[in-house]
């Protein structure tokens, strides 16, 4: 009976030299490279939201006292109600309180 390698012509796998390939390694490393930085930057872009989400709503408590004083006035300070006297000025300040609202719920559903 002839030996397997005599008849193909080629060693037995046993004794084959494979070559390794270096490269599927270096791909899992990008891989997890990438993951690590997308989870990173998806962390600091959930940080920026929560901190464009406080300012708006500051913003929006801002304008709602500046509105509030303006249409009912302010006995203790001294401030009378102007939103008979400036109509422009209340519906400027209505007007933006609305789109600070309008904001907030934007923000809020990211």
């Amino acid at each position: 009976m002839v030996p397997f390698e005599e008849h193909t012509g080629s060693k037995i796998a046993s004794e084959a030299q494979v070559p390794r390939n270096n490269h599927s390694s270096a791909k899992v490393s990008h891989v997890g490279f990438f993951l690590r930085l997308l989870v990173f930057a998806s962390s600091v872009a959930a940080v920026l939201v929560m901190l464009m989400v406080g300012i708006v709503v500051s913003a929006t408590g801002t304008a709602g006292g500046v509105a509030y004083t303006g249409l009912k006035g302010d006995s203790r300070a001294g401030q009378a109600k102007i939103c008979n006297v400036y109509d422009k000025f209340c519906l400027y300040v209505g007007i933006s309180l609305g789109l600070s609202l309008f904001a907030y719920i934007m923000l809020g559903s990211v």
